[in-house]
């Protein structure tokens, strides 16, 4: 029972530090855009098929992108949010222009 409960303390406090890793790594957000003021002018939403990856390369790898331009006064934001359902990843990346 001791033992149950340490293994799951420390995987707590390991996967705890990867995820504060990934929020570090990637600070701006849409949400984080509109919390500041930033409005959504334009939103396109698509999906790519891509080529599977790995042991799965004869399946095809839908990949849903959504693209949002932001705007606040004369200042323009643009981010892409993509979701793999293969990898099970959801990158959001975001740039200013």
């Amino acid at each position: 029972m001791i033992r149950t409960l340490l293994a799951v303390f420390v995987l707590t406090v390991f996967s705890a530090s990867a995820y504060a890793e990934i929020a570090k790594s990637n600070p701006l957000t849409v949400y984080d855009l509109k919390k500041d003021g930033w409005r959504i002018v334009k939103k396109n939403s698509y999906v790519e098929v891509r080529p599977g990856t790995n042991f799965y390369s004869n399946l095809k790898r839908y990949v849903q992108v959504v693209v949002y331009s932001l705007q606040r006064k004369e200042k323009h934001y643009k981010c892409i949010l993509e979701y793999d359902s293969q990898n099970d990843v959801l990158i959001e990346e975001c740039m200013k222009l």
